[in-house]
């Protein structure tokens, strides 16, 4: 399998995880379908009034600025469409490096948190671990 095979394959599976325990998914294909100028969000994940955009990338690099950017580009554009100052805004990337430590700076004062490991099957237990925490603070 090649490594965008790879990806699209992790894509799929962090989609099943949101789709089975939230209502309210949307994957990359939705978000262009719905709103077809956002890049950079592979999943939004609605909870009441918490939208966190999620970007996963089994990349074996760490994270640049310009990637953290890019990210951040995605969830202020889905900030314009959406309108709303109701929400509140989360964003998480999912890979198998960490930020840089420019990368890191920004992501910081972006509210963006991370979920990272060489091990695929460590990440997925982070995502849940994140998942379960989130739900325990949000409720």
């Amino acid at each position: 399998m090649t490594a965008q095979q790879n990806g699209k394959e992790f894509e799929k599976y962090i989609d099943e995880i949101l789709r089975t325990n939230y209502k309210e998914v949307y994957n990359e294909k939705m978000i262009r379908q719905k709103y077809d100028f956002i890049t950079g969000i592979d999943h939004i994940l609605k909870i009441n009034n918490i939208i966190i955009c999620i970007q996963d990338k089994l990349t074996n690099r760490k994270i640049t600025n310009s990637q953290i950017n890019h990210f951040i580009s995605g969830i202020n554009q889905l900030k314009t469409v959406i309108d709303n100052k109701n929400y509140f805004y989360i964003g998480l990337y999912i890979s198998k490096k960490p930020f840089s430590a420019y990368a890191q700076k920004i992501a910081n004062i972006n509210y963006i948190s991370s979920i990272y490991d060489e091990d695929v099957n460590k990440i997925k237990i982070k995502l849940f671990i994140f998942l379960y925490d989130f739900n325990n603070l949000s409720n």
